[in-house]
This record gives structure tokens, C-alpha cells and sequence, in this order.
């Protein structure tokens, strides 16, 4: 496997002054996939999550073994079709998932939901 430098931080706003930066090793897999064996790769495809920052043709890494929490994104099985999308469960046990786009659409399974696993990083080339 590959290992990289990571620099500890660079300025994203106004310029800072350059100073010594620090910098560690990491093996890339290892730092995008923390879970090999219960993780997926995904390519989206819809515009539904665009305010959460995932466009069509990112590549979404699931894993199916992390727990699932309130305002998670998930990838869900709902009423026989897979989706990607925010979870929440409601104070009163009620699950749904929301749409990450300006309309914020809610879908409530009305036959079966099946959660698939987390999304816990993404990988998009430019």
C-alpha cells in the first residue's frame, strides 16, 4: 500500500504567513476505509443530497457495520427501492429519511426500510 504525507493544515480563507508545518504519514486505504471487510463503494447518481455536499458521480463509502443515529446518512432499502439520505427517528420511535436538497422531502416507509449501512466518507475527482 501507498502511504502519503499529511500536512497538518492548510489556509482555506486569507493568506497566512508560512511557518514550519508539521506533517505525519498515512496509508490511504486505511484513512478512507477504516472498516474493509463490512464497507462498500457507491456511485451516486441524483441530485437529492446536494445541500450535504454529495453530487452525482461522487463515490460514497458505506459501512455496514457502523450503528445507525439520528441524522445520519444512510443508504436504505424504502419500500423496495435504495436510496441515500439523511435518518431520523422522531421522539415517539417513528423513522424517516430527508432528502439532503433545498426541498427537504420526507419519506416515510409505508411497506418496509431496510438500512444498508452509513456513509462515512467520500471520494470525488475534479
Amino acid at each position: 500500500m501507498s502511504q502519503y504525507y499529511i500536512y497538518e493544515s492548510i489556509q482555506a480563507g486569507f493568506h497566512a504567513p508560512a511557518e514550519e508545518q508539521s506533517r505525519y504519514s498515512v496509508e490511504l486505504n486505511n484513512y478512507v476505509i477504516e472498516h474493509p471487510n463490512t464497507s462498500v463503494l457507491l456511485r451516486v447518481q441524483g441530485e437529492s443530497m446536494i445541500s450535504a455536499g454529495i453530487y452525482t458521480g461522487d463515490i460514497v463509502i458505506v459501512d455496514k457495520s457502523q450503528p445507525v443515529k439520528h441524522g445520519d446518512i444512510v443508504v436504505a432499502q424504502i419500500d423496495g427501492s435504495y436510496t441515500i439520505k439523511y435518518f431520523y427517528k422522531t421522539s415517539s420511535g417513528q423513522i424517516y429519511l430527508e432528502a439532503g436538497d433545498e426541498q427537504r422531502t420526507q419519506m416515510f416507509p409505508t411497506e418496509e426500510l431496510e438500512l444498508f449501512g452509513v456513509v462515512v466518507s467520500l471520494i470525488r475527482k475534479f
